[in-house]
């Protein structure tokens, strides 16, 4: 445990919690709770090929000494035939012993990343529009690959340097105390004297991951940003800062390397002065007839056996040194809490009736400190078509994402079928609800498999049915492979009117009762716009609908119209209604009008 507290200590590259920070080292052992079996397997064979070099050794030196004795080749050669079938007996344990350790690896690796991505879907985006995309990724993908050496190799080896040396140096005190003696005492030496370094390889390592999670960062805003940078000729610009933060990374890295090799070189002068020191004593007491020449040599011999143990962990410690600063990151990410979360006794049981009510809301985004809605309380009806609008800011966003439970309010309560959304499983609330907003999100992959997002088991057939709904099935069908057509991250090969149609096709296959709305054609011009709004008219039918509009023209035919100012509902009612009251929704019809 010692030697892992060691390793642990250099965890701390990011504001790690206090779970994260005082616990670590029991933690990284938690993760491999299930693969204790495994690892004690490797440690196993790990020992048994110590004790197969024992033997190896010491019958070569004896064979070495017989023959400087004169012995007859006849009694040596059956010795030599030992040896080497040793040697592949070995071999063959310590690829078996290194293949369990990537299968413990591995499997530890798939495990935890599927924990990282079931916890980011639970924190939701309001954790997610706070942090870089860059630093998630060094924490669920590198991160979790530097585990593999921790796991895989150190700490296997940790255990076997522990205990191989209890074997090693029981064996020498029986063939010579004096010689075990001094060999131990440089053992000692090597293994802790280079922990004089640990500062420095703590404080690089810091320096390290902050620079990879830095370039990440930028790196992959750069590429996202890539039409943007060309559009205002900012592309050498942004390559130099690219190219800046490349070179903090190389040279974090260099310094890591040079620690490394003064850690290494430290342990290996430490080792050759015992060796030379042991072989210099030995050969004056052969000389002086106090000590024999196959136990000298089964001594020098074993005093690499002694040796090889630290220097395996030291191949394998500043890997697991990078994997213990990972898990920091790690742990600090699964450590936080997500604000939304399912109440013990959620129902999974629908409502009975998609009816929508807000009753007194109050909510502001971090944590109340920018407020976003005030004391609102409005009500949808099963079936009804109800529109928010607005300026810009006033909240209307904000209400879809409360429906969703993505955030929840401070003050009041929100209710489906009369019940509060909190008493509902996240699953069960969200499985009745569809969404089609502005920046509709596709992934790369085909225009199937984009669809079927909503219904993996979805039949041809219903995909088509779905997009002739939606408008979509004719582009779909002149694309190059039609449903088949890979489309590219975030739909890239699409129009916006065509993302927006398959969008809409994917809500229809789902089904839901109730729809929202979020400024769906707000993006697209008008000749697309006429298509997709026929397409949502057609969604509309038999659905609870809240439609979130920027553009006034698309809710003349709505039921009710709400209008939102910094928050609160200054105005209800239909079209003409509210035209007629000459207020604020009046206003904002005659600024689209004019403009």
């Amino acid at each position: 445990m010692c030697g892992i507290n060691i390793i642990c200590g250099f965890y701390d590259m990011y504001k790690y919690s206090d779970a994260a920070r005082s616990t670590i080292s029991w933690r990284l052992i938690g993760l491999a709770r299930s693969a204790w079996a495994q690892i004690l397997l490797a440690v196993f064979i790990g020992l048994g090929v110590t004790l197969i070099n024992l033997a190896q050794l010491s019958i070569t030196g004896y064979a070495i000494g017989q023959m400087f004795s004169g012995a007859d080749v006849s009694v040596v050669l059956p010795m030599l035939l030992i040896v080497a079938l040793m040697i592949i007996l070995r071999a063959w344990l310590t690829y078996y012993k290194e293949m369990i350790a990537y299968y413990i690896a591995a499997g530890i690796k798939i495990a935890l990343r599927n924990r990282i991505y079931v916890h980011l879907l639970a924190l939701g985006p309001g954790f997610l529009e706070q942090r870089q995309t860059g630093e998630l990724l060094e924490a669920a993908v590198h991160g979790v690959e530097t585990l593999e050496i921790y796991f895989g190799k150190y700490l296997p080896q940790l255990v076997i340097t522990l205990l191989t040396p209890i074997f090693i140096f029981t064996y020498l005190t029986i063939l010579d105390w004096q010689l075990a003696l001094l060999l131990a005492i440089f053992f000692i030496a090597a293994l802790t004297a280079p922990q004089w370094l640990n500062s420095s390889a703590r404080r690089e390592r810091r320096r390290h991951w902050a620079a990879i999670a830095e370039l990440n960062s930028y790196f992959i805003d750069s590429l996202q940003g890539l039409v943007t940078l060309k559009a205002f000729n900012n592309g050498k610009q942004r390559g130099d800062e690219i190219s800046k933060r490349a070179t903090d990374l190389c040279n974090a890295i260099m310094r890591v390397i040079g620690i490394n090799f003064a850690y290494i070189g430290a342990t290996n002068l430490i080792m050759t002065s015992g060796a030379a020191l042991a072989l210099g004593w030995g050969a004056v007491r052969v000389t002086q007839g106090t000590l024999s020449i196959d136990v000298l040599l089964i001594v020098l011999l074993l005093g690499n056996e002694i040796y090889k143990p630290i220097l395996e962990l030291n191949t394998a410690y500043h890997g697991g040194l990078e994997g213990a600063t990972a898990a920091g990151g790690i742990f600090n990410l699964l450590d936080t809490v997500p604000d939304v979360a399912n109440a013990p006794d959620a129902a999974s049981t629908p409502p009975s009736a998609p009816s929508i009510s807000f009753e007194d809301v109050t909510f502001g985004y971090d944590k109340g400190k920018r407020p976003a809605l005030l004391n609102l309380s409005f009500e949808i009806k099963p079936g009804e078509n109800v529109a928010l609008v607005g300026r810009s800011g006033s909240g209307k966003t904000t209400v879809v994402n409360l429906l969703l439970r993505f955030w929840d309010p401070q003050h009041g309560r929100i209710t489906l079928g009369g019940r509060s959304l909190r008493d509902y499983a996240l699953e069960t609330l969200r499985s009745q609800i569809s969404v089609v907003s502005q920046d509709t999100y596709l992934f790369h992959g085909t225009v199937a498999d984009n669809l079927r997002m909503s219904r993996p088991d979805a039949t041809k057939e219903e995909l088509e049915k779905a997009a002739r709904l939606a408008n979509a099935h004719e582009f779909i069908k002149a694309l190059p492979k039609g449903y088949d057509t890979i489309i590219g991250e975030r739909g890239a090969r699409l129009s916006g009117g065509e993302r927006q149609r398959i969008a809409i096709a994917r809500v229809l296959l789902k089904d839901t009762p109730i729809l929202l709305l979020d400024e769906a054609t707000s993006s697209v011009d008008a000749e697309n716009e006429a298509i997709i709004q026929e397409a949502l008219d057609r969604l509309k039918q038999g659905r609870t609908t809240l439609v979130v509009a920027h553009r006034l023209s698309t809710v003349i035919n709505a039921d009710r119209i709400i209008v939102l100012d910094s928050g609160e509902i200054v105005e209800s009612g239909r079209h003409d209604e509210l035209i007629r009251a000459g207020g604020i929704y009046a206003q904002l019809v005659s600024a689209q009008r004019v403009s």
